[in-house]
């Protein structure tokens, strides 16, 4: 009868490899020590594994090197032999000058095009929508890698897996209390498991182990069956197209079509709460949404009309043509019945073949800064409102008319619009064209620059910064107390709502960087006047 230890370490060797998840490096301490390690060999090779119950090849030892066979001359081998061993785990040592690594085989990591996150010490693959799969997981004594990504890898590449397994518990008590002899115990080959199991005494008759050393064959799927091009294409032929809600009926009943463009009207229009862009907004390191348009890095992109002021729209044949699957089925969730016609701007765009501007807030807030910065850096070498840095670059991206009414969104669109004007004034840059005898602030530099270049300037003008500056200051970083109740009062915030005060705050933004364009300051930026306040 086989003692606890042996009972567990069969069963969890049985279940090894059978999950989403395959640990292929090991080395605990504990009650029972581990050593796991993997190694690949082609699939000819695998068929000889069943008959040796020790290790095939040790993985440890393969690395890149010279070989010498008899008195041939030496020959370089990638991994240091003939029969196409390689180890899919490599442990590197530094003679302890260095710090102890572990490093995944190249090629596994290279053709998944895994990306490194050594923070969290996990590697993952970008997927065709977007989105990301975790991988490989990474700890200084345990390596895992996800099943699928691995077996797709074998299948590919025309290999098995070797798992090899050395595991060993001590006992403080001889061995004939546990029953047990010295020596081999038993072999066995079952399901791909190949072991020995032996037993033997420790430093003294007083102590005793248990070891089961072997190794477990893992295969991949058939290529085929292993989703990865080019075999991946009779998977894409089973892809789904969503229907879309397109018209109402005489009986008010919704009528869908397929977004399918072999099979629909492509340029009819498809509606979606604006909410749908929520997504894209929140993650702007991946998504961009422009005027537009609504892209994933160079992965996908769509032509979407978001000059509504409550609803986007897309053609239904861009929906199934230039969404992933994943996608449509999100966009699905935000359909509605046809509200109206396509905005004016759309409609010029796409059948009139016109230049046309648009007319949201947002957007024309976002081209009016684009076109301040870009004529002051033609005629003066610097940007009136410094460029955002790589941290901050999200608040210029995630700007939006909030598509809520939620004081928390309204919070955050303040805090963004007053770190893309407020806290981006040039002031270093104003410095050196004026000289104020006391130190002034940002909104104030720049006031005084508008007063002495710019022509019909009002106090007004820069009224919407120091609104920005108030509302951020003491609603959306701060707790909303009687500055804040003052500015909600004079923006009529109670009245209009949250939507319509930040459109408002948007436009005179507009107005504001309009004027901006009109200043002309002396000379060039070489020789530029000083001016004393």
């Amino acid at each position: 009868m086989p003692t606890k230890f042996a009972a567990e370490t069969i069963r969890y060797l049985r279940e090894l490899g059978t999950g989403d998840w395959i640990i292929v490096y090991r080395r605990g301490e504990g009650p029972a020590v581990q050593v796991v390690t993997s190694g690949l060999l082609p699939l000819e090779e695998s068929i000889k594994t069943t008959v040796n119950q020790s290790w095939s090849f040790d993985p440890f030892d393969l690395r890149p090197g010279c070989t010498c066979y008899g008195n041939r001359d030496p020959v370089y081998e990638r991994f240091g032999n003939s029969k196409r061993y390689e180890p899919l785990v490599i442990e590197r040592h530094f003679s302890s000058i260095r710090p102890d690594s572990l490093e995944i085989l190249e090629e596994f990591r290279l053709y998944h095009n895994l990306s490194e996150d050594q923070s969290s010490q996990r590697f993952w693959k970008v997927l065709e929508d977007g989105s990301e799969q975790e991988v490989i997981r990474f700890s200084s004594n345990k390596v895992e890698i996800r099943t699928v990504e691995l077996k797709q890898f074998l299948a590919i590449k025309g290999a098995s897996l070797l798992i090899f397994f050395d595991i060993r518990t001590h006992y403080e008590q001889p061995l004939k209390d546990l029953e047990l002899e010295e020596g081999i115990q038993g072999t066995e080959t079952v399901e791909d498991v190949t072991y020995t199991h032996t037993a033997g005494s420790g430093m003294t008759r007083e102590r005793s182990f248990e070891r089961i050393v072997g190794q477990k064959l893992i295969r991949g799927f058939t290529r085929e069956h292993s989703g990865t091009w080019p075999y991946s294409e009779s998977v894409k032929a089973k892809e789904h197209y969503a229907s879309f809600i397109v018209a109402v009926d005489k009986q008010g009943k919704n009528v869908t079509e397929t977004c399918d463009a072999r099979k629909n009207n492509y340029l009819t229009a498809v509606f979606f709460k604006s909410e749908v862009l929520n997504k894209y907004y929140e993650n702007t390191s991946k998504y961009s949404v422009r005027d537009g348009y609504l892209g994933c890095g160079s992965l996908w992109g769509v032509a979407i009309d978001n000059d509504h002021e409550e609803h986007v729209s897309v053609f239904l044949g861009d929906l199934g043509r230039d969404l992933p699957e994943n996608e449509r089925s999100y966009w699905r969730s935000f359909n509605v019945p046809p509200p109206g016609g396509i905005s004016e701007t759309a409609f010029r765009r796409s059948f009139l073949a016109e230049f046309a501007a648009p007319s949201r807030s947002d957007l024309r807030f976002k081209d009016a800064l684009y076109k301040l910065n870009e004529r002051w850096i033609k005629n003066y070498d610097w940007q009136l409102f410094k460029a955002l840095t790589k941290d901050d670059a999200h608040c210029l991206n995630s700007l939006r008319v909030p598509a809520t009414s939620e004081q928390r969104e309204f919070d955050s669109q303040i805090m963004n619009l007053t770190k893309i004007l407020v806290d981006s004034i040039n002031e270093k840059e104003i410095g050196k064209l004026i000289k104020f005898d006391q130190p002034e602030k940002g909104i104030s530099k720049i006031q005084k620059m508008a007063e002495l270049y710019g022509k019909n300037f009002t106090e007004d003008q820069m009224a919407v910064l120091r609104d920005l500056q108030t509302l951020r200051s003491s609603a959306a970083a701060h707790r909303k107390g009687d500055s804040y109740m003052k500015v909600a009062g004079k923006l009529r915030l109670k009245d209009l709502g949250t939507k319509a005060v930040f459109v408002e705050l948007l436009e005179k933004s507009i107005a504001l960087l309009s004027f901006l364009s009109t200043v002309e300051l002396p000379g060039a930026p070489s020789s530029r006047q000083s001016h004393r306040r």
